[in-house]
């Protein structure tokens, strides 16, 4: 399968653009200490330079194509921890922040929970399962 013009592009300009930094490293060394270099260690650094810069471009572009996934559709499925029960409902603790919660599963103060949905500032939760 052959990747997409775009993507073939994005990843060209971005080892280009980690390279410019390289070479310009490159002459200030040259001109700064007047260090001879042997042609095949520059042609063999030269290399092993363009092939890291090369991966740090794959790097990037994988980082690039992620999207963050915040409000609700990013609480589902993360873990958390009944902290209150009473009767008006519950409170967890999931990443640091306390909600409100309601859940169809018993639960009490101490169980480990999963948020099922967010309906407003209500998280909707099932009781986490304990894997042995």
């Amino acid at each position: 399968m052959r990747p997409p013009p775009k993507k073939v592009a994005l990843l060209l300009l971005l080892t280009i653009f980690f390279l410019i930094d390289d070479l310009l490293f490159y002459l200030l060394v040259v001109d700064f200490y007047h260090w001879p270099i042997h042609p095949a260690v520059f042609s063999l650094v030269s290399i092993v330079i363009i092939a890291l810069n090369f991966w740090l471009a794959v790097v990037v572009l994988r980082i690039l194509r992620k999207t963050p996934t915040t409000g609700p559709p990013g609480m589902i499925g993360k873990a958390g921890v009944v902290i209150k029960e009473n009767a008006n409902g519950m409170q967890v603790q999931v990443q640091g922040e306390i909600w409100r919660a309601t859940s169809e599963d018993l639960l009490g103060r101490g169980d480990r929970i999963i948020v099922q949905s967010v309906q407003g500032l209500m998280l909707v939760v099932k009781k986490k399962i304990q894997e042995s």
